[in-house]
């Protein structure tokens, strides 16, 4: 069997074409069409001579070969590189469409002991497409949480961090990663200001935090650093992990009010059970934690966050 392929610059995609080559070859000996649902094909002698053998002065056609009677595996590769002259968009969603088409040929000998080779038209060959959906390309780029330990690099500071897409303003969305790549942030109603700030009085703010776990074992909690900017006001952030578990928690501390008063921990996994956080909210793969930020009038500031170990 052979492959050919070949690149369509203006569309940016791939072809491959995949075809017997031996008895004959599939793809390089056919012309024309004719009335019914086959192509014509005109083989060489020295082809033909492959494809048939003579018994009591009489042609018969040789069996297919082996491949074709029990069948080939085709793996085919693609790489793009996308490069970005400005600023990284938000959205980087990407469709991913395959278009297979599979046709039939077949060889005998008519009652003139003439060869007849067919290959099935294009219109009557079996077709069929298929879409791979990537929400985020960033997303589907993270690399595992490798441990729960503080250093296992899942962690933001988002006062000196470098954003992908920088909270300009409140009603356009930001996107930021760990430097070890194994943690996303992004968010809407938050402008940047010593960290993500958000006025809520003028509208609900959300964060989105996507990770990856690898195994069952390991216990993980997500961490946060934030405050109120006033005294006396609070806001409430209801989250939700893996759109299955739903709570909310309460943040009514200023800045300098400590670690018990600006950092709050949300227990991911204890696999204690005599612990009164037994839970196990976590997935071997993708994970995220949806946040949603909400007051009358107070500003909320959202400094750091990571996820590790409790």
């Amino acid at each position: 069997w052979s492959s050919f392929s070949k690149v369509d610059v203006q569309s940016e995609s791939v072809s491959w074409i995949w075809g017997q080559s031996y008895p004959w070859n599939v793809i390089g000996y056919y012309i024309g069409q004719d009335n019914t649902d086959n192509e014509q094909v005109i083989l060489p002698s020295f082809v033909k001579e492959r494809m048939v053998a003579r018994a009591n002065g009489k042609l018969f056609p040789l069996p297919p070969s082996e491949l074709s009677l029990f069948g080939i595996d085709f793996v085919m590769q693609a790489g793009w590189l996308v490069l970005s002259e400005d600023t990284m968009p938000y959205d980087d969603k990407l469709d991913i469409v395959v278009q297979t088409q599979s046709f039939t040929a077949s060889h005998n000998v008519d009652q003139s002991d003439r060869l007849i080779v067919t290959l099935q038209r294009d219109d009557k060959a079996n077709k069929s497409q298929n879409t791979l959906k990537i929400s985020s390309l960033s997303a589907l780029a993270l690399h595992v949480i490798s441990s729960s330990a503080v250093s296992n690099g899942a962690q933001i500071g988002f006062f000196q961090h470098h954003f992908l897409v920088p909270a300009t303003t409140a009603d356009k969305w930001f996107k930021v990663l760990s430097g070890a790549n194994n943690m996303q942030v992004t968010g809407l109603g938050f402008t940047y200001a010593d960290g993500l700030r958000a006025d809520l009085s003028k509208q609900e703010a959300s964060i989105t935090i996507t990770f990856k776990i690898g195994d069952v074992n390991e216990e993980f909690s997500l961490y946060l650093e934030h405050w109120i900017q006033k005294a006396g006001e609070e806001c409430t952030i209801k989250y939700t992990v893996n759109n299955q578990w739903t709570s909310s928690m309460l943040v009514n501390a200023v800045k300098g009010a400590g670690a018990n008063g600006n950092l709050s921990i949300l227990e991911l996994r204890d696999t204690d059970i005599t612990s009164s956080s037994f839970r196990d909210c976590l997935i071997v793969g993708t994970n995220t934690i949806e946040l949603k930020v909400s007051s009358t009038s107070a500003v909320y500031t959202l400094f750091a966050a990571a996820i590790s170990r409790p």
